[in-house]
């Protein structure tokens, strides 16, 4: 009788890749449909790492859990619900700040495992943005994956993390400030190196 999936629920805001991770994450193994009562699209796609077997959920894109849709009202009861064992959410590298709002609220409501995934770095890199990425994890309390998934990049890493988030027992927070948004006022992960090209440092894929 083979090990029951572990569930893995995917947020992020509209626009930020979200589709083209889990259709690369998942490949050909999903299945959609809508959600219990809601004429909103549902999609479940299946994916294996290292011998286990995991279920990735694409809950609606969102900017809050705050709902003011049917949309954020799923993305919102989904990870409240206790169904997934680890969360995977996803922000844009072009625009970072925009993005984190979703992040902490996803990092605050979601009581298991997370796994922040910092998408289109090779966009970012277009635009002279470069992130510290370990400054990021560290500020969050949270494993913190680079990819840019429209060419691949980063994809391995993210499943070695959202494998090790979904297994893992106990207390998952290990570096978690006591106020995650005020530490991240003063933006220490970001640099700006717009103006500069050849000396510009290379974005730092999945660190």
């Amino acid at each position: 009788m083979p090990n029951e999936a572990h569930i893995i629920a995917l947020a992020g805001n509209p626009n930020v890749g979200k589709s083209t991770v889990f259709n690369t994450l998942t490949g050909l193994r999903q299945h959609t449909g809508n959600w219990p009562g809601k004429t909103v699209a549902a999609a479940r796609g299946d994916l294996t790492y290292g011998g286990e077997r995991f279920t990735l959920v694409d809950l609606p894109g969102t900017y809050s859990l705050f709902p003011n849709s049917a949309e954020e009202e799923i993305a919102r009861d989904y990870l409240c619900s206790g169904e997934a064992e680890a969360v995977l959410i996803l922000a844009d590298a072009t625009c970072l700040e925009r993005s984190l709002n979703l992040v902490l609220q996803t990092l605050e409501a979601a009581d298991v495992p997370a796994v922040v995934c910092v998408n289109l770095l090779d966009e970012a890199a277009k635009k002279g943005i470069v992130l510290d990425l370990p400054a990021l994890s560290h500020a969050l309390g949270a494993p913190v994956v680079g990819t840019a998934a429209s060419c691949g990049e980063g994809l391995d890493k993210l499943r070695a993390a959202l494998a090790a988030a979904s297994t893992r027992c106990g207390c998952w927070r290990t570096t978690l400030c006591s106020s995650p948004a005020s530490a991240l006022i003063c933006l220490p992960w970001r640099r700006s190196v717009s103006g500069r090209s050849a000396s510009a440092p290379a974005p730092s894929w999945g660190s």
